[in-house]
């Protein structure tokens, strides 16, 4: 852990730990949304081949 910061310090841990929270945050938004197109497409896919192929 870094000091406390005076005047004209720069209080790096915190600046550091925003960011890494930051970055979680936009990684796992991006992850997600990925997610979401991925298993809509299997999805749009699976019901494409079921209505194509007839049931036995």
């Amino acid at each position: 852990m870094g000091a406390q910061p005076g005047f004209g310090q720069i209080d790096t841990d915190r600046i550091v730990s925003a960011i890494r929270e930051r970055v979680g945050e936009e990684i796992r938004a991006r992850v997600t949304e990925t997610v979401r197109e991925r298993v809509g497409e299997a999805v749009r896919r699976e019901l494409r081949n079921s209505v194509q192929q007839p049931q036995a």
